[in-house]
C-alpha cells in the first residue's frame, strides 16, 4: 500500500543539513509507514550519496541521483518518483 505522504527533498552539496533534516523525520509523531522520503541528489560532490547509502531510517527512503540541473528539475524528478497521495517539498 502506498504511503499517504511523500516528502521530496532536493539537495546539492548540503550533506550535513540533509542529515539533520532526515533525523528530524525520525522523531515525527506520524507512524513511519504513513510517509516516504524521496531525496534527489542534484550533482552533489560532498559525500551526500555515501552518507545516504549508510543511512538506515525507520521510514522508506528513495534516492535519485542526477547531474546538476537545479532545484526545479530536482523537485520534478522527486515528484515523479513519489508514491504518496500528498507531496511535501522540503
Amino acid at each position: 500500500m502506498p504511503p499517504e505522504l511523500s516528502v521530496v527533498i532536493p539537495t546539492h552539496d548540503r550533506r550535513d543539513l540533509l542529515r539533520a533534516c532526515l533525523y528530524s523525520f525520525e522523531h515525527q509523531s506520524a507512524s513511519p509507514e504513513t510517509f516516504e522520503v524521496v531525496v534527489v541528489i542534484d550533482g552533489s560532490r560532498d559525500g551526500t550519496a555515501e552518507m545516504l547509502s549508510a543511512y538506515t531510517p525507520p521510514f522508506a527512503v528513495s534516492v535519485l541521483t542526477q547531474a546538476q540541473a537545479g532545484t526545479a528539475a530536482s523537485r520534478n524528478a522527486g515528484a515523479e518518483a513519489a508514491r504518496g497521495r500528498v507531496l511535501l517539498f522540503v
